[in-house]
């Protein structure tokens, strides 16, 4: 559970999540993870795979 609050440091854990997904779901994925994440702006790394 966040207990920080808007527009002040924070200092604690964090996790690394790593998913593949097709580049179709890119935004609603992007628009989901901002929906439930508890900072104001999560770090979203978004990395194409060519094959």
């Amino acid at each position: 559970l966040y207990s920080g609050e808007k527009n002040k440091k924070e200092f604690g854990l964090v996790c690394k999540m790593e998913f593949k997904s097709s580049y179709d779901n890119m935004e609603e994925i992007r628009n989901l993870i901002k929906s439930i994440h508890p900072y104001e702006e999560p770090v979203i790394n978004v990395v194409p795979l060519i094959t």
